[in-house]
């Protein structure tokens, strides 16, 4: 299969969850404005922290991945392993735009819950670290690529936007399903509730064939087996409590940067 009919499948296979996400948007606009938000997604409220023997097993489960992570790391060496399905041309601005639909959908999903009395997501206390950890993450992506390839700047920006948008994903694709069974809804009304947000993970996620640069070697397994050992080390000390205690904000904290490092070590080997 070419590069470009790869990227079309992958983009068309976005698109359809992109088609999900706006049928959502149109029946939670009917179902809201009747029940409220809190009521139908749960997602206007803290989620709760988990019952103590649930946390162990949570964190039991999380600390394996991560162990796990950290032997494949171990194991593969120094072998670095290059996305060899690169999308270029038509195809790669296809892929940019479900991204942006993406993005677009779920800031009308948060839209939507605050039009709504009660409505609207807390703010979280981590917010800050993410927003400084995302700018550090595009700065030191692009000097980094600019420095060893010479010539590349728009390859740099590239992957540098990239970077930092899979950086953010990489936490919250875990995090999304740890806090969907306690946000006050069966899970699979939760989950249901939150798909804008898992197509948006998703999109992000296949920009990563648009850079001639991302590989993955034993430092992203490492740094990805790291994010999880700290989320277990959540579950274990303080039962994955919302970020309000000085135990969670630094845990929390600590997984959001590992997550960007994460995406950091996808972008620090030379460009073919």
């Amino acid at each position: 299969m070419s590069a470009n009919g790869f990227g079309q499948r992958l983009a068309a296979w976005v698109v359809g969850f992109l088609i999900i996400a706006f049928a959502e948007l149109i029946y939670f606009s009917g179902v809201l404005g009747s029940k409220g938000p809190l009521e139908v997604l749960g997602l206007g409220a803290r989620w709760s922290e988990y019952p103590s023997d649930q946390a162990t097993r949570l964190g039991l489960v999380l600390l394996a991945t991560g162990l796990v992570l950290t032997y494949i790391g171990l194991r593969i060496k120094n072998r670095i392993y290059r996305i060899h399905q690169r999308v270029a041309g038509p195809a790669s601005l296809f892929m940019l735009a479900t991204w942006s639909l993406s993005a677009v959908v779920v800031v009308f999903f948060f839209d939507l819950l605050n039009s709504f009395p009660g409505g609207g997501l807390v703010g979280s206390p981590v917010s800050p670290v993410t927003y400084g950890t995302a700018g550090v993450t595009f700065i030191a992506i692009l000097v980094s690529i600019t420095l060893r390839n010479r010539g590349t700047v728009r390859v740099g920006f590239l992957s540098a936007f990239i970077g930092t948008v899979v950086g953010v994903m990489i936490f919250e694709l875990p995090f999304l399903f740890i806090i969907s069974p306690q946000i006050g809804l069966p899970l699979e009304r939760a989950l249901f509730g939150e798909s804008p947000l898992f197509c948006l993970v998703f999109a992000s996620y296949s920009l990563l064939y648009l850079s001639p640069i991302a590989s993955l070697s034993r430092y992203t397994l490492f740094s990805l087996g790291a994010v999880f050992i700290i989320l277990s080390s959540w579950a274990f000390l303080t039962n994955f409590a919302f970020p309000s205690d000085p135990i969670s904000f630094v845990l929390n904290s600590t997984s959001k940067v590992l997550g960007f490092a994460t995406a950091f070590s996808l972008f620090i080997h030379k460009g073919s």
